[in-house]
């Protein structure tokens, strides 16, 4: 760096609020997809959930124990959405939907 020259500082830079979950799922959507793709995020899936409490309400929702995604789908009116919605990992599946409907083209 030549004398007159000055370190750049972590304040020089911009970088977005970054709190949740979801701001990094949103953040790395939009660096992935197509600007034209945005609205056509169809599924967010959460993998490897290894949480009991998670674990225990998805066998809850399906209805027998399981290793692997039980084979059902539940609607925002159904009990079991709801439920799934509340677990830890469905909060920021939500907190997504909710924070970017708009650009999703959800209600």
């Amino acid at each position: 760096m030549s004398p007159g020259q000055r370190e750049r500082q972590p304040s020089d830079y911009h970088t977005p609020a970054v709190e949740h979950w979801c701001d990094v799922v949103w953040l790395t959507w939009q660096e992935l997809s197509a600007p034209n793709l945005t609205s056509q995020l169809r599924y967010i899936l959460p993998l490897n959930i290894v949480t009991t409490a998670t674990i225990g309400i998805i066998e809850q929702a399906a209805g027998f124990e399981t290793g692997e995604w039980p084979d059902r789908t539940w609607l925002p009116d159904d009990d079991e959405f709801a439920a799934l919605m509340g677990a830890a990992h469905g909060k920021g599946v939500a907190r997504f939907g909710c924070q970017h409907k708009e650009v999703l083209g959800g209600n």
